[in-house]
């Protein structure tokens, strides 16, 4: 009789558990999509980026606290997801059908969100997501091999700390870029492009010096207003309180002509430019990722009907 009441409290400890994860699954749906449908207005259009890694270049040259935390969080996002599906049902005890189930759920959400214009169907969400899914059943076959451990279960170790490798991967390559960042000199322009254009035609209405120019590097002050990374500024204005850092050779008009004529500027790769007409060009500065004032070339230009500008960084 006692072994039956074991039994019974056993089974019934069991479907606790069980419930438990359930529960907390069920949560956590609720809040992913939370995050990424209802906390989000709709768009005025679904955007899309397909070249892999765009996120991270754009983080790099933008290199804001917010895009980097982002990227993190796109990773972890589906942690959990990899975690605790495996408590769910047996069959995703393996590795397989977690990540397809993982990456299966990733692409209703995309979908979704570029349906309802609610989000950037992103390349980089499904590569981040993907590998957050991975990281989450490393989890769970860590927690499952101590738990058979405490049983006292003769269970291998080298499978286990295989499945970790995704995470000391990522955590090195984060390591890595927050290193050589803070090992340059300069820091990085958020004007610098990320992908090549392909415009149809590119004109000029305007004269361009082929002559290179030696100018300063200007460290911004503390207190500067402008002190703001990305900011462009007049230097006849706005660098009088600044102070010269270091010469520098910069590339001529001429040749940022020609960078933008062969298609290296920033732009949304969703609204590719087509036909361009360059009307003026004149060296300006920006504020880099460590508070330096580069030299950037802007072109005035009349982009496909309407009238923008263009960067790019003038250092040789």
């Amino acid at each position: 009789m006692a072994d039956l009441n074991s039994t019974g409290k056993e089974q019934s400890n069991k479907v606790l558990i069980k419930v438990a994860f359930v529960g907390m699954f069920a949560c956590y749906l609720f809040a992913v999509f939370g995050v990424t449908l209802l906390n989000r207005s709709p768009g005025d259009t679904g955007l899309f980026r397909l070249m892999p890694f765009y996120s991270y270049i754009e983080a790099w040259y933008q290199y804001e606290d917010e895009d980097w935390r982002n990227l993190i969080l796109n990773i972890f996002m589906l942690v959990p997801f990899g975690l605790l599906l495996p408590y769910l049902h047996k069959k995703f005890r393996n590795f397989a059908p977690t990540l397809l189930a993982g990456f299966l759920f990733i692409i209703c959400i995309e979908a979704t969100q570029f349906i309802l214009k609610r989000g950037i169907l992103e390349t980089d969400d499904l590569i981040n997501n993907t590998l957050g899914t991975v990281i989450g059943y490393a989890f769970f076959r860590l927690a499952d091999y101590l738990h058979k451990r405490i049983q006292k279960e003769a269970v291998p170790l080298k499978p286990v700390l295989l499945y970790q490798l995704p995470l000391v991967i990522t955590t090195i390559a984060f390591i890595t870029i927050f290193s050589i960042h803070g090992l340059k000199e300069l820091g990085n322009l958020s004007c610098h492009h990320i992908t090549r254009a392909h415009p149809e035609s590119v004109t000029c209405n305007t004269e361009f010096d082929s002559q290179s120019n030696m100018v300063y590097i200007y460290t911004v002050p503390e207190d500067s207003p402008r002190h703001t990374k990305g900011d462009i500024t007049d230097p006849n204005t706005d660098l009088k309180d600044a102070t010269p850092y270091k010469e520098v050779s910069i590339i001529t008009e001429e040749e940022a002509y020609t960078r933008i004529a062969q298609g290296f500027f920033r732009f949304e790769p969703a609204y590719e430019p087509e036909n361009i007409i360059v009307n003026d060009i004149f060296l300006s500065y920006e504020v880099d990722s460590k508070g330096f004032y580069q030299p950037i070339y802007i072109l005035e230009c009349h982009i496909d009907g309407e009238d923008t500008r263009l960067y790019t960084p003038a250092i040789r």
